[in-house]
């Protein structure tokens, strides 16, 4: 190995200066070329979407690229987003992103709500996507959700929450939809998670709704015993007869 080295620097050193000149060229040319591929082609991932970025000019491109390999250039970059579902949550779990909300319903109780919900981007409006929100869009996400759940958290009154829980929750989706269409994302899914008022009004809607069960027992079992009755009745009158006509055909017998 040293010999050959050494073969290669005597060889370099015999070379007319025009020739090392030339040949020095080529090597920095070659190392510049494999350098300038490298910079200038970038990755995106299988679950995300990326836009072109001019790092001069900080103007981005219209086209949405895919996963894989792009030929992007050197004074250019990308801009990852993911094209996935993404989830936002808010509730006091370690996990959520941010705290529950506190507001209060519409006759004035405080009110605890978490809830989580998913989004998608939309792929084609990624674009003005970044001009609205640079990279920071999820947490403007979180703004628009903050203020359509408390928007729509003092619109019902309290017992909506245990009577009509559905209809409280596709209000909610709606306002939070409407809100993030028009920042270029979908809503995808939406969960009410929990729902907390005042101790005493809760205690006073279990004691209310164990009341109402009650009453629904006591009157089912009512309506058994009434039928159990009337069935005896039937059973009696059956009875009744059966012996009245026995006594008939004994009596025609004799």
């Amino acid at each position: 190995m040293d010999d050959c080295f050494e073969n290669c620097a005597d060889s370099f050193g015999r070379m007319s200066s025009g020739k090392r000149c030339g040949l020095l060229s080529c090597c920095i040319g070659f190392v510049a070329l494999i350098v300038y591929i490298a910079v200038a082609i970038e990755g995106v991932e299988p679950t995300e979407y990326a836009i072109i970025k001019n790092n001069l000019t900080q103007n981005v491109s219209d086209e949405v690229l895919e996963g894989g390999l792009h030929w992007v250039g050197v004074f250019y970059s990308l801009i990852h987003f993911p094209s996935i579902h993404k989830s936002i949550e808010f509730s006091m779990d370690p996990i959520a992103q941010y705290k529950r909300l506190s507001t209060r319903t519409k006759e004035g109780l405080e009110l605890d709500i978490s809830f989580a919900f998913q989004y998608k981007l939309r792929k084609d409006d990624l674009p003005n996507l970044y001009l609205n929100t640079m990279t920071e869009y999820e947490s403007v996400f979180a703004k628009l959700a903050r203020n359509a759940i408390l928007t729509s958290g003092g619109d019902f009154e309290a017992p909506a929450y245990w009577l009509n829980r559905t209809k409280v929750g596709d209000e909610m989706t709606q306002k939070l939809s409407d809100q993030m269409a028009a920042i270029y994302a979908d809503v995808t899914g939406f969960m009410l998670l929990k729902i907390d008022l005042p101790d005493s009004y809760e205690g006073a809607i279990v004691k209310t709704q164990v009341t109402n069960q009650e009453f629904i027992t006591y009157t089912t079992i009512r309506q058994v015993n009434e039928t159990q009755q009337e069935t005896e009745n039937i059973k009696a009158k059956g009875l009744a007869q059966i012996m009245v006509i026995n006594a008939n055909a004994t009596s025609q017998a004799t």
